[in-house]
């Protein structure tokens, strides 16, 4: 429980000195600035002192271009390894963006780290077999599903796939496994008898748009371009 309280602790003063440190270059007042991260302006103070940001003149400054040059590489090692600050984080400190950051890192032959989850001999959170076991349950047939019923994003669980080796194709997945909301061999049978889409749905109590998008999807061919199709029910 402490443990879960001290990370949000720390993601909420991430986020709060994200806001700062885009104000803290421009000519906004650090009183504004304090309201606008929802702190005060002795906790603003103080944690500028503790990221080490360069004191910018009485009023305001603009950013200062060139100020990193100033950094030693011990000071980004501390930031980047110790204190886990992103690349984003320490270019909002000197108004850079990330990628400018990085290269800084690879010319100063500082390590970047990889925060994600299985990287760095950190164990996956997601092991192979629970990995397995959810592109093969029956239920999940799409890649949102798969992504929620494992805890994560649609782009962690692409990574992991890519990690363990493991080759989806997706639209394949939602073919073989979804179940469409209504008959779909009726829906055929009554297009293939000349009525549109639009009847189709009406007929079947649901939106053409639905009949339409899954037959696009199972790859049912349409009929020949010019033929007139039936509006009667």
């Amino acid at each position: 429980m402490k443990g879960n309280t001290m990370g949000k602790q720390k993601e909420k003063r991430d986020k709060a000195m994200r806001i700062i440190l885009k104000l803290y270059g421009t000519k906004t007042r650090l009183e504004d600035i304090a309201k606008q991260a929802h702190v005060s302006p002795a906790t603003l103070d103080r944690w500028l002192k503790e990221d080490g940001v360069p004191k910018r003149s009485t009023g305001y400054c603009q950013p200062r271009k060139g100020a990193l040059s100033s950094v030693t590489n011990e000071q980004l090692v501390e930031w980047h390894h110790n204190e886990k600050k992103s690349l984003n984080l320490i270019g909002d400190m000197f108004d850079l963006t990330r990628e400018r950051i990085r290269q800084i890192f690879v010319q100063r032959g500082i390590e970047v780290i990889d925060r994600r989850s299985f990287a760095n001999g950190h164990p996956p959170k997601v092991t192979k077999e629970e990995l397995e076991a959810a592109l093969a349950n029956p239920n999940l047939w799409s890649q949102t599903s798969v992504a929620n019923h494992l805890s994560i994003v649609q782009s962690t669980l692409d990574r992991y796939c890519e990690y363990y080796g493991i080759e989806v194709d997706w639209r394949q997945m939602y073919k073989d496994k979804r179940q469409p909301s209504f008959p779909l061999d009726r829906a055929v049978e009554l297009y293939n008898s000349g009525m549109s889409f639009l009847n189709v749905g009406e007929k079947m109590g649901v939106c053409f748009t639905l009949i339409h998008r899954e037959f696009v999807i199972q790859g049912i061919p349409r009929r020949p371009v010019g033929s007139k199709p039936k509006h009667g029910k």
